[in-house]
């Protein structure tokens, strides 16, 4: 199935290079505020150019990206590509075929080290249209944000004023040693080195997104039902110190 030609378009501004780094924060207020919030449902909640490698991926990497913003907006977490939050943060989005969708967010200031497990009802799927935002001002335009990025959140915002989409959420304390052996994880992967998104196409799989928010920079990885290794590590590790950790894995 082809992507309308609108999103083609935008997939292709958001080439990048095969390999990434940490990359330095745009600091957009057209984006989010510098506490994260964005500054409406149709912010994009990662860097443009994360969402395809150098290859022709446009079509795999842009649904996904859109798929993974869309439900950001569900559970109402601030954008973390843009400012950095004087917090060192890695936030991991399941979004897994047949089951619930999870997110994690381990956060460490200086108070200490946290994990919130949020997971949705469902799935809440989602139709294009115009549904308006009541934060957004009345017909202000959004630059480099396609309209099919803007009805997918506008529908997101919507759905989440009817409906409750978080199920569950916890917080739970986490230890100086955990916090330090996610990070040997995400070193061991080379996390900051991989390329943010490669195309696999899976019948019935699952998304795997990992965030790094650093003051160093900030880095997303997307994999689809990724086989173990390094990255599948580091995000399993999440998940076992997490409420989630017996939900169904693939």
């Amino acid at each position: 199935m082809r992507l309308p030609n609108q999103l083609v378009g935008l997939a292709l501004l958001f080439l990048a290079a095969g390999c990434s780094a940490p990359q330095p924060y745009p600091n957009n207020p057209a984006v989010s505020d510098a506490q994260g919030t964005p500054r409406d449902s149709t912010s994009f909640y990662f860097r443009a150019n994360d969402s395809l490698p150098a290859d022709d991926d446009s079509e795999n990497c842009s649904r996904s990206l859109l798929a993974a913003s869309k439900y950001m907006v569900y559970f109402e977490r601030p954008v973390l590509s843009n400012y950095y939050l004087h917090a060192d943060v890695y936030r991991f989005l399941w979004l897994r075929a047949f089951d619930r969708p999870v997110l994690l967010t381990l956060y460490r200031d200086s108070t200490g080290t946290t994990l919130r497990t949020q997971i949705l009802r469902r799935h809440l799927g989602y139709k294009p249209g115009t549904i308006p935002f009541p934060k957004s001002p009345a017909g202000a335009a959004m630059p480099h944000v396609s309209t099919a990025i803007i009805s997918a959140n506008q529908q997101a915002a919507q759905k989440r004023r009817t409906l409750r989409a978080v199920a569950e959420e916890t917080i739970t304390p986490v230890s100086p040693g955990q916090w330090q052996h996610l990070e040997n994880l995400v070193q061991q992967a080379d996390f900051w080195q991989m390329p943010p998104c490669r195309r696999r196409i899976v019948l019935d799989g699952a998304s795997w997104l990992l965030e790094g928010h650093t003051r160093a920079g900030y880095h997303t990885v997307l994999r689809t039902s990724p086989a173990e290794g390094g990255f599948r590590a580091a995000c399993e590790y999440l998940l076992d110190l997490s409420s989630a950790r017996n939900e169904k894995r693939y």
